[in-house]
């Protein structure tokens, strides 16, 4: 197996994961640790990738101070139903959201809600 070089790295959600990852052709086959990934992220995803690609600008566009990209990405991979929901997400960087952008991020989320 050649030695693969890290180009960029950046976040991705589930779904995009999953299409980046699916082979392009029938003829191709994935590692078995890609198949895991594949497999995961199907199997996880809430939902596709135009859909997280939306939600993510939506997001942002909020411009909630403290909110990161990685707490941007585990809302669009979790969907939080609930402000309780989302309230764990901050709570486990220690970081504090107001109330009013709280219920922002979360009429946002719930247009996505399946």
């Amino acid at each position: 197996m050649p030695e693969l070089k890290i180009i960029k790295s950046r976040i991705m959600g589930l779904g995009e994961i999953a299409e980046t990852i699916k082979p392009k052709t029938k003829k191709d086959e994935l590692e078995p640790i890609q198949q895991k990934a594949m497999d995961h992220s199907i199997k996880f995803s809430k939902l596709n990738k135009s859909q997280e690609l939306k939600l993510i600008e939506e997001l942002r566009s909020l411009e909630v101070p403290r909110m990161t990209e990685e707490h941007i990405a585990t809302i669009v991979n979790l969907i939080p139903r609930a402000i309780s929901e989302l309230k764990t997400i901050f709570a486990g960087t220690k970081t504090t959201i107001a109330p009013e952008n709280l219920n922002n991020i979360q009429k946002t989320v719930n247009k996505y809600e399946k």
